[in-house]
């Protein structure tokens, strides 16, 4: 999890890991889904033999957007039906915070919910994700809680710090990347 406000250099990270990993793994052996809600600096991944989907913003993504996360949700069904058959998948997003304003109908929430579930769940089943945000606030519980990783760049509010364990004196300074 990934957490800065637009400009601090978390877009830059998400595109450095899909980079990495797609450097040193074979498209045979990954499978990289990317849901860009931001600048759409991801856009270049999809351009990789790894990249099976991505899917950016602007008019008419929104139904992109669903189907996107309707895909997590069957996915995750079929890992748990066959876990020994599922290559390793990594699944990028990038605006968080953006997808959960854009999803607060009731059908985004259970395709929000379902995002959830995948994000707590995927890892045992070879389902991997890396998530940016601009709002600390912005994280739901269900997916905070089975966090493993937070890396924190320039924040809004400096008071977001302490909120998840940063003491005063350790708040970095407010320069990007």
């Amino acid at each position: 999890m990934l957490l800065g406000i637009t400009g601090s250099g978390t877009s830059t990270t998400l595109a450095s890991i899909a980079l990495a990993i797609t450097a040193e793994t074979s498209p045979d052996a990954l499978d990289l889904l990317v849901l860009d809600l931001g600048s759409r600096a991801l856009a270049p991944l999809a351009d990789l033999p790894h990249t099976l989907a991505y899917v950016g913003s602007g008019p008419g993504a929104a139904e992109q957007q669903a189907r996107f996360l309707r895909h997590l949700r069957t996915e995750l069904d079929k890992r748990r039906a066959d876990p020994a058959h599922r290559r390793p998948t990594l699944v990028l997003i990038d605006g968080l915070a953006t997808l959960r304003d854009e999803f607060q109908d009731y059908d985004g929430l259970a395709l929000l919910d379902a995002l959830y579930r995948a994000y707590a769940d995927g890892p045992a089943l070879n389902l991997w994700f890396a998530v940016s945000t601009t709002r600390a606030k912005a994280v739901p519980s269900a997916m905070d809680e089975v966090t493993t990783q937070k890396w924190l760049y320039r924040l809004a509010d400096p008071y977001d710090y302490s909120a998840l364990g940063v003491r005063g004196q350790n708040i970095p300074a407010p320069v990007p990347g």
